[in-house]
């Protein structure tokens, strides 16, 4: 996960009611060659493709507020899972699924950022792995914090200090 620059990146950080300072997120798959790259859902307006699309782990951080880098692993760090939600992840970048600019979890045509992890772990786990959204004010839309659940998600990197170290019980 990582905060971007412009008015967008500012008013989806606001939107997600915590102390920490993040606006998009994505899965980080290692390629055969053992480099790593990231596959994320961006809008056309900030990129040349819209929607699903895979980007070097260079670029992906070079286009971040410095200092905003958090990476989490699913819980227990099973490589079999995480090979199961990588080749889910490449399905989607596959099928070329378009950017969702009405932000809507309840519509699979198209995946705005954190819907592309809700339809991926959907599909490796079978099951609804966020439930906790239904309790909020936006129902369809998956915000941050649900990535903060340390029963749910390992802190690897955490570039933003207490603000997220908390949620995992770290400083």
């Amino acid at each position: 996960m990582r905060r971007g620059y412009g008015v967008v990146s500012s008013m989806i950080s606001n939107m997600n009611d915590a102390p920490y300072n993040l606006s998009h997120c994505a899965f980080i798959i290692q390629e055969k060659d053992s480099s790593f790259s990231v596959i994320h859902s961006v809008s056309s307006d900030l990129s040349e493709i819209d929607g699903v699309q895979k980007q070097s782990i260079n670029g992906f951080t070079r286009e971040c507020v410095p200092g905003t880098i958090v990476v989490i692993r699913h819980k227990g760090g099973d490589p079999e899972v995480g090979h199961q939600i990588a080749d889910a992840a490449k399905v989607y970048l596959a099928d070329e699924i378009l950017f969702d600019h009405h932000f809507d979890l309840s519509d699979s045509s198209t995946f705005y950022c954190s819907e592309l992890i809700y339809r991926v772990y959907g599909d490796v786990f079978k099951k609804d792995c966020f439930p906790e959204r239904l309790n909020t004010n936006h129902p369809t839309f998956l915000t941050f914090p649900a990535f903060m659940d340390s029963s749910k998600f390992d802190l690897i990197i955490n570039h933003q200090g207490e603000q997220v170290g908390k949620y995992f019980g770290k400083k």
